[in-house]
């Protein structure tokens, strides 16, 4: 079986619209085909959710959680995370969001430059003075985890009033708010309005251009004779009304979409479907651009059937649930939550390759609330908070950075791989201990002393000065951070009198 590159390239191009078109109808706007066998209320309920929320000035979302996760053989990389926030946008954010949701065809640049006319320094300094936004991490870790990947807690920003804020927290236990008041200085004026006009006159040379318009004619045809394709597609997508909840007295629907991913590569219409499309003369067009060399029948049917064979032999395992909880009397959406899992065995129908897995799974939760309710009192800020730019004397992280404990007079020994490391030790101080910290190493190893608040204290460079000598100014616990860019040995020990 022969295929040019171009052939193989519209394949792909082929596929990658395929499961694009696969979602819920809350993030993609309204998609009749997406409904299935709902009745017409439902259906515009579930369409209508979208539209809705271009109405929403403000809103909270109580917990937000996701879980992802790829799986290659004897490894397994993990990331999870947790947390909430507080939304409140401008009245010139609400109205520019409206106007570009009335955009009818994909490629309709008109509201897009409506705003761009709209927006200069005068309108960034409006709309950064009426907004209201915090988030809370609750918890966010990476596994496997290391130094450099540590997990988090109780990290939380916050906007009010023209006034960033960060809350941090370091790995023995201390918590240190930051904050800076923002405003424009007139060369921060002059910079945002040069560069608004830049890109409005780029923009303007760029739809003036006859080749770049026909490009995105071709992509408006290129749109359309999708239509087969996406008929045969969601053949396979299901979207079904379940039982109601109740949510702080709203009434919401519930619906659930899947996606019958091994069904659709089974599917005797999906070959000549993708054919149909690779012969459109739009896109053959689209592929010819600039005299490139695309020849449709260079991919016949059967070669589509065996590609299709050989991936439908090659996934083992799918998931594709989504659920969309949508309030019956106002048409906002109040929860949505996915799992997408999938299982790819890269050696299926290959007998010369031994069978290996690869697995990719992602879940996620979301929750909306307090719609058009949001008030200035929703996000606490605090009242004395150390500057932003002390954030890099800052040690940020948890417990699980820690690599041990410096005991008085016990020497630690530790190494680094030819990539290097950091290891992180505490040690526990009374208020008016001396300490004599020594370093052995033959490498460019460097030490920080970090004290009870979390904040960079001193520094040491063991190839100038193996000693470092300071006197705990407080009780508590301080860090002491051995970091190396390449391959070293070293050896630690501090001496407490």
């Amino acid at each position: 079986m022969r295929t040019s590159f171009r052939s193989v390239l519209a394949f792909v191009l082929v596929v990658v619209f395929a499961v694009g078109i696969v979602s819920p109808a809350a993030a993609q706007g309204p998609q009749d085909m997406l409904c299935g066998d709902l009745s017409a209320d439902d259906c515009a309920l579930l369409n209508g959710a979208q539209t809705a929320l271009y109405e929403v000035s403000s809103f909270s979302v109580p917990n937000v959680s996701f879980e992802m996760s790829i799986t290659v053989p004897e490894e397994t990389m993990r990331m999870q995370g947790s947390g909430s926030a507080v939304v409140s946008l401008s009245p010139d954010v609400v109205v520019s969001l409206r106007d570009l949701s009335t955009t009818t065809a994909m490629f309709d640049y008109t509201p897009l430059f409506s705003l761009l006319d709209q927006i200069d320094s005068a309108w960034v300094e409006q709309v950064l003075a009426d907004s209201l936004l915090s988030f809370r991490v609750d918890q966010f870790s990476i596994e496997p985890a290391s130094y450099d990947n540590p997990s988090l807690s109780d990290v939380q920003f916050a906007w009010k009033d023209g006034t960033a804020y960060l809350f941090l927290t370091s790995p023995n236990g201390a918590e240190q708010w930051f904050g800076e008041e923002f405003s424009l200085s007139p060369d921060d004026r002059e910079q945002i309005d040069a560069a608004m006009e830049e890109l409005r006159a780029q923009m303007e040379l760029e739809l003036g251009d006859p080749d770049y318009l026909q490009s995105m004619d071709t992509l408006n045809e290129l749109a359309g004779i999708m239509d087969g394709l996406s008929t045969v597609v969601y053949d396979h997508v299901q979207t079904a009304r379940l039982a109601d909840e109740t949510r702080d007295g709203q009434t919401l629907a519930v619906f659930e979409t899947t996606f019958d991913i091994d069904g659709l590569l089974h599917d005797p219409a999906l070959p000549g479907a993708i054919i149909d499309m690779l012969n459109d003369p739009a896109f053959v067009e689209m592929m010819t651009q600039d005299g490139a060399d695309y020849d449709p029948g260079d991919v016949t049917e059967s070669q589509i059937q065996l590609l299709l064979l050989m991936a439908a032999l090659s996934i083992k395992d799918t998931t594709y649930q989504i659920h969309t909880w949508v309030g019956v009397e106002n048409g906002y959406l109040y929860h949505g939550d996915a799992t997408l899992a999938l299982t790819l065995d890269m050696g299926a129908g290959d007998a010369e390759m031994a069978s290996s897995e690869m697995g990719m799974m992602l879940n996620y939760s979301l929750d909306l609330a307090d719609f058009n309710a949001v008030t200035p009192d929703s996000v606490e800020t605090p009242a004395a908070y150390a500057s932003l730019d002390d954030i890099d004397d800052f040690m940020m992280g948890d417990s699980g950075m820690i690599t041990g404990a410096l005991e008085p007079g016990v020497e630690q020994s530790g190494s680094f791989d030819y990539m290097g490391g950091r290891d992180l030790y505490t040690l526990d101080l009374e208020a008016g201990d001396a300490v004599t910290l020594t370093v052995n190493t033959d490498s460019y190893t460097t030490v920080e002393v970090y004290g009870p608040d979390g904040f960079l204290m001193d520094s040491l460079d063991p190839l100038f000065d193996e000693t470092l000598a300071f006197e705990a100014d407080e009780a508590g616990t301080y860090l002491v951070q051995i970091q190396d860019s390449w391959q070293a040995e070293y050896q630690v020990q501090a001496e407490v009198e």
